[in-house]
C-alpha cells in the first residue's frame, strides 16, 4: 500500500498534486484544515465520485456499535466495493442465530460468556481481542438462550438431574422440526 500510494502524488518545481479519497461528510473538514495549514497556497477539490477514472474507490464500513465488531469477521474477505451493500449486519445477525440453534445449552452459553469476559480483562487493551469479546458475549447470550428453548443445560443434565423441560421443543426427539426451522432461518 506504501509503494502504491506514490502514484498519487506529482510535483515539479512550482506544483504538487496530491490525491486521495475522504468520507464526503468530512471533505469540508479535511477542506478547512488544509487551507487553514496552507494558507494561499493550497486549492483543495472534490471530484465526483461516478467519474469512470475512479473505479477503484476505496469503502469505509459505517456500522452500528453493536454490529462493528462483526466486521473482524469480515475482513478475511474483500472489502464490499463502492455503492454496493455491506453484508456486516447480515453475517451478524446469522452468526448469532445459528451459534446459538446449533450450539443451544444454557451452561455452555454461560461459559461462553465468562470466557469472553475473561479474555477482555486479560487483552481488552488490544482492539481486535475487544471485538471478539464482544462478539463472544453475543454467542454466549444466544447459546444460552437457546439452550433454554431447547431445555439443555449441560447436554441432558438439567433434564435428566433436575427435571428442565424445553421451553419450545426438545430438539433431540424432534429432529425433523429442527432441520425445518434450520432450512427457514438459512
Amino acid at each position: 500500500a506504501r509503494l502504491r500510494v506514490a502514484g498519487n502524488f506529482a510535483q515539479s518545481e512550482m506544483v504538487a498534486v496530491i490525491q486521495g479519497w475522504t468520507p464526503s461528510d468530512e471533505f469540508e473538514g479535511l477542506k478547512h484544515v488544509l487551507e487553514t495549514e496552507f494558507t494561499g497556497q493550497v486549492d483543495v477539490n472534490s471530484i465526483d465520485a461516478g467519474d469512470p477514472h475512479h473505479v477503484s474507490i476505496p469503502t469505509q464500513l459505517r456500522n452500528h456499535k453493536l454490529i462493528k465488531p462483526f466486521e473482524i469477521v469480515m475482513s478475511i474477505f474483500k472489502p464490499p466495493a463502492y455503492g454496493t451493500i455491506d453484508p456486516t449486519a447480515m453475517v451478524a445477525i446469522a452468526f448469532i442465530l445459528f451459534y446459538g440453534f446449533i450450539l443451544g445449552d444454557v451452561v455452555y452459553g454461560l461459559a461462553v460468556i465468562a470466557l469472553a469476559k475473561f479474555m477482555g480483562k486479560k487483552l481488552g487493551h488490544i482492539p481486535a481481542i475487544k471485538d471478539v469479546e464482544t462478539i463472544g458475549t453475543y454467542m454466549g447470550i444466544s447459546g444460552a438462550l437457546f439452550g433454554a428453548l431447547f431445555g439443555e443445560w449441560c447436554g441432558s443434565l438439567g433434564t435428566t438431574m433436575f427435571g428442565l423441560k424445553p421451553l419450545w421443543f426438545d430438539r433431540h426427539h424432534d429432529t425433523t422440526q429442527l432441520l425445518v426451522y434450520a432450512i427457514y432461518v438459512g
